[in-house]
Parts: structure tokens; sequence; C-alpha cells
């Protein structure tokens, strides 16, 4: 199957699954990605003109490397009793993901305001945001997963069903981490670091 752009919501479905990176990644409403896309799905702010230069640009400050994330689709909305947003970053493969996967059941974002965010664990986070690198046409077997452990989420839209899902992510670092089928995760020893400043994201939730 050809990757297409995000689905109306089935949103999480695959992309739970999808979360996989070489460590045998689950699905659970804390790994998140979508598969079962459709071709006409709505893809909110989707820009496929050339974006900024994406080579790395190292951090002197913190050690990581300045990478920003450009979507081409962007989609949000309820998925088992939390909220997902997940951009990605092509139509094509391999394709990088960005999820914000916001379980209030775990203290998560249940309104627009500014949260930050914390070093928890994969299995425990409420506003869990997750970099998931080089995966395959089904947003899947992804090669490696990066989990913020500091920045400031802002929600400045927090529509029902046809209304907006927008806001702006900064000062984000995000740390290699392996997730085991228990959703429980552990940081890569010299694993990869990247650093988003600013990431604008805008969606039409589904």
């Amino acid at each position: 199957m050809t990757l297409r752009s995000l689905p109306t919501l089935a949103l999480a479905a695959t992309l739970l699954s999808a979360s996989g990176c070489d460590d045998d990644q689950t699905t659970s409403v804390n790994d998140t990605a979508d598969t079962s896309a459709d071709t006409t799905a709505d893809t909110s702010s989707a820009d496929a003109a050339p974006g900024p230069d994406t080579s790395p640009e190292p951090d002197t400050n913190t050690g990581c490397e300045k990478v920003p994330f450009v979507p081409v689709a962007q989609d949000a909305g309820p998925f088992l009793g939390a909220f997902m947003y997940v951009a990605q970053s092509t139509l094509d493969t391999p394709v990088d993901t960005l999820a914000f996967e916001l379980i209030g059941d775990n203290g998560g974002a249940t309104a627009a305001g500014a949260y930050e965010l914390t070093d928890a664990p994969y299995e425990s986070c409420g506003n869990c945001v997750v970099l998931r690198l080089a995966c395959d046409g089904e947003l899947s077997n992804c090669n490696k997963a990066l989990l913020a452990t500091s920045g400031t989420l802002e929600i400045t839209e927090f529509g029902e069903s046809g209304g907006k899902f927008s806001g702006t992510l900064t000062d984000a670092i995000l740390r290699e981490v392996s997730i085991a089928p228990d959703n429980k995760s552990v940081l890569v020893d010299k694993g990869e670091v990247r650093c988003l400043d600013t990431y604008t994201f805008e969606a039409t939730v589904q």
C-alpha cells in the first residue's frame, strides 16, 4: 500500500502499531500513528512547498541537533479516551512522523492552554510528544523513536469535531528511547537527541 495523507481517525489505529521502531514497540493509546489514511482525507495546513533547510545544526547548549519538522499532512482527533495529533514529513517513503498523544487520565491536555513537557517515561506521560524516524509506507516499522523530555506545548485551539486543533511546540528536546511491548520506555545510551525550537501546527479535528 502506498503512503497516504492521514485519515479520518482510525487515526491512531495503525500509527499506534506503527510506532514500531526496531525494538518491538506496541500499539496503545500511548503509541500512535495513522495508516488507514484516505487519499482524499483532510490534510489541514499541509503544504508540500519546499521547507527550510533541514540539515542538522548542533546546539552547543544542549548537545542536540536542531532539525526542523516540516509537515505535509496533519490530522487530529479523539481516540480510545485520548486525543491524538499526527503529522508526516512526506507522502513518500521513508517518512518521519510527529505525534502528540494527549492522555487525559495521565494528566494530559483536554483544553487549550500552555503545558510544560516533562521527562516522564512513555508509559506514564500525559502530554507525550513522539518523533518517529524513517517509517515505511504504513507509517510503521520506524527506525527510531524520540520522546520529548522538555519543552512547552501551547494549544491555542482545541476544537470539537470539525473545529481546529492548533498551537505551537517550543523549546522541545527529544531523546531517543526504546519502547517495549508493554509501552515502558528507556533512554537509549548515547542515543540521538534533537531540538525543535518552534513548531507550529494546525489540523481539522476529525
